[in-house]
């Protein structure tokens, strides 16, 4: 709760001086999330889900902060057999990213990288919730992606960003860590 506390405190301190020298645009986006664990099962695959949220882009000229907040569905699913039981994982997730963006007219790519926290909202095995604690409430990790926005400083953006967790999840010590692997496929568009 404290690396919470202290991104929000960053981002507060930011804020004012983004307001000041730069352009701030409000985001919202969408698309599909395409997840695994490190260390899974043979008979775990990955999980297909979705990913939604908003996102404000601070910049002044091409670099800029770009803090979000996303749901993300996260985990593995199961290949249909009866031992196939797999966590389904889903997170609010808080990257704040160093963004560049290239400034050009009509099409503008950009690429960006930077911490995220992923504070964990459920937890399901089959369609129980994990028993005892399985899985750690925080995720911490690391976000790199890139993309375009058409229409300038407001339009459309198309973006694509792989998410590395960084924390081992599992609550239970067995000597055998695991840590969420997820790609982003994301289209928005900013106001």
């Amino acid at each position: 709760m404290r690396y919470l506390l202290r991104t929000l405190l960053l981002l507060g301190a930011l804020t004012p001086l983004g307001r000041a020298t730069a352009q701030t645009t409000f985001g919202i986006k969408g698309g599909l999330s395409f997840a695994t664990l490190s260390n899974k099962h043979p008979d775990w695959k990955s999980r297909t889900g979705f990913a939604a949220g908003i996102a404000l882009d601070m910049r002044a000229g091409p670099i800029g902060i770009q803090p979000e907040l996303l749901y993300v569905q996260k985990g593995v699913a199961g290949d249909g057999s009866p031992s196939s039981d797999a966590p389904r994982l889903d997170y609010a997730e808080i990257p704040v990213l160093l963004k560049i963006t290239l400034p050009v007219p009509v099409v503008q790519p950009f690429v960006y990288a930077g911490p995220s926290i992923g504070l964990r909202l459920s937890c399901k095995v089959g369609e129980a919730a994990c028993a005892g604690g399985l899985v750690k409430s925080t995720d911490f990790g690391a976000a790199l992606g890139g993309g375009i926005r058409l229409g300038g400083a407001k339009g459309l953006t198309l973006e694509g960003r792989y998410m590395w967790g960084l924390k081992d999840i599992h609550n239970v010590t067995a000597g055998v860590e695991t840590r969420t692997r997820t790609f982003l496929v994301l289209a928005g568009v900013t106001f």
